[in-house]
């Protein structure tokens, strides 16, 4: 019985741990005549804070009534002014009913905030708000890990703007997809060069940074997985040359650059090679596989 809760405990973890990570709607903030999306949350600065805002949205939403791109359960409304951070609403969501908003009375909760005109500071908040517009140029399924076209930085102490930055970020995009370039990666991968490992699951951990007219800049091999083989050194050198040959056969690359630095295009990625007797016949599309032109 132990056993088999202790099965159900690990199992749910992993569930919780990977449903985590998913992409966040991000805060919603006014500044000048400007509507714009922040991803940032001031309100999670402060824990006590933070509970005070779950308890009353609890009195809406039980527990089990959430949305995975919006764990917090709320979004906040904001305007900076003066150089002066206000929090003028909290919306409660999902929403509990199709088109029905419900906010939230903060006025209990961030009472001593309050300015004489009745506004309410966020004076507990120090530190940056990423404020973003225009198309999406960089993404990650996992919270704010996401770029924009336009990005504003300010550096907020005690609810005070101290500093601010602005940012134009771009992608500049292949003739190919990603997905189409690792494939073809795969598909030109003389396997026949290393018969020792033909029955055996081979990949490879990598990062990869282009250059600005996407050709590669950098190809860092970081690890690569030969099953329970043992390889020589010399081997190995003889497969990443391979590897790196494969990878120079393809024409460009996604280019994305982020506060004037261009970013690796792949971090930290991994690529299956084959899996044993199943390699190619399992990652051909076609039978003449992909082909690019120049």
């Amino acid at each position: 019985m132990i056993k088999r809760l202790l099965l159900i405990y690990l199992l749910w973890s992993c569930f919780t741990i990977s449903v985590k990570a998913t992409g966040q709607v991000g805060e919603i903030i006014i500044i000048g005549h400007d509507t714009l999306s922040m991803l940032s949350c001031p309100i999670e600065a402060d824990s006590l804070i933070s509970e005070e805002v779950q308890k009353q949205i609890r009195t809406f939403l039980s527990d089990e009534h959430f949305s995975t791109g919006c764990y917090r359960r709320y979004i906040g409304y904001w305007q900076l002014e003066n150089n002066t951070l206000y929090l003028e609403k909290i919306r409660v969501y999902p929403d509990r009913h199709e088109g029905e908003q419900t906010f939230l009375k903060i006025d209990s909760i961030f009472g001593r905030y309050k300015e004489k005109e009745s506004r309410i500071t966020a004076s507990w908040f120090s530190g940056e708000l990423k404020v973003v517009s225009g198309k999406c140029v960089s993404y990650i399924h996992d919270g704010f890990l996401r770029d924009y076209e336009h990005e504003r930085i300010y550096k907020i102490e005690q609810g005070k703007v101290i500093s601010q930055a602005f940012y134009e970020n771009s992608l500049q995009k292949a003739r190919i997809t990603k997905e189409e370039a690792l494939q073809f990666i795969i598909q030109q991968f003389n396997k026949d060069l290393f018969p020792e490992l033909k029955d055996i699951k081979v990949g490879c951990l990598f990062s990869l940074i282009p250059q600005k007219d996407g050709k590669i800049d950098s190809l860092i091999i970081h690890h690569i997985t030969f099953g329970k083989e043992d390889i020589s050194s010399e081997r190995q050198q003889l497969f990443i040359q391979e590897l790196r040959s494969c990878f120079n056969l393809i024409p460009e690359w996604d280019v994305i650059t982020i506060h004037g630095k261009i970013q690796p295009t792949l971090s930290r990625w991994f690529i299956p090679l084959w899996r044993g007797k199943e390699f190619r016949e399992k990652y051909r599309k076609t039978k003449k596989g992909t082909k690019f032109t120049t």
